[in-house]
């Protein structure tokens, strides 16, 4: 189990590792609160030791449990990714923005030297779980194909 720290309120929460992070150990893992953009999270770090790399991610219980920022850290490259949500229904978040910077890391300087910056962006207006006329989709199964239903049980072969 791994104790989540970092707030005096919350200090008796503790969670399995394989319910949040499948197979890795509480060595590999370490969990806090945190808050980004007003936004309350978990930030979940590891330390990738053969490589001494750092993988962080945010993840925001008020979004599904959606990441809110994710970074890689290596020795020679940095890369931030910062998502922002749409509410489409009631719960029921996607993606609007993901704008992910880039930067190399001089060691020598100890410094950050921002390389590139991308935006992904969701502009388009969608409805989710609407009904979709059947006549959109016209399948045709070949002759000879075992075809089974689930639903009902019914299994036939195709003429």
């Amino acid at each position: 189990f791994i104790n989540i720290i970092g707030d005096k309120n919350r200090t008796n929460e503790y969670y399995p590792v394989s319910d949040i992070l499948g197979d890795c150990t509480e060595e590999d893992v370490k969990i806090t609160y945190a808050v980004i953009d007003d936004i309350s999270c978990l930030h979940i770090s590891d330390n990738v030791h053969e490589e001494n790399n750092t993988i962080d991610l945010w993840i925001a219980p008020q979004y599904n449990y959606q990441p809110i920022r994710a970074s890689a850290v290596s020795d020679s490259i940095k890369i931030i990714s910062d998502y922002s949500y749409n509410e489409y229904q009631d719960g029921v978040w996607f993606v609007e923005e993901i704008k992910r910077r880039v930067y190399y890391r001089d060691a020598q300087k100890q410094s950050d030297i921002h390389y590139l910056t991308k935006s992904l962006v969701v502009d388009d207006e969608f409805t989710v779980n609407c009904e979709i006329p059947s006549e959109l989709f016209s399948l045709s199964f070949p002759r000879g194909l075992m075809i089974s239903n689930s639903i009902t049980g019914e299994q036939y072969i195709q003429e």
